[in-house]
């Protein structure tokens, strides 16, 4: 029987120290462009994972 998978976020040395500069003021790096892509994931994600499936 396969394990079931834990999902989980790691991160070490470079990444962990950007990713905490982005927690601490996160509407600092806010661009239109990333809010069209979340915008975009958001009306097709479902889509986008059921045609990897």
């Amino acid at each position: 029987m396969a394990q079931k998978i834990e999902l989980g976020l790691y991160l070490e040395g470079d990444d962990a120290r950007r990713f905490e500069k982005y927690m601490a003021d996160p509407d600092r790096y806010d661009t239109p462009e990333g809010r069209e892509m979340t915008r975009w994931v958001r009306d097709h994600g479902e889509e986008l994972v059921r045609s990897i499936r």
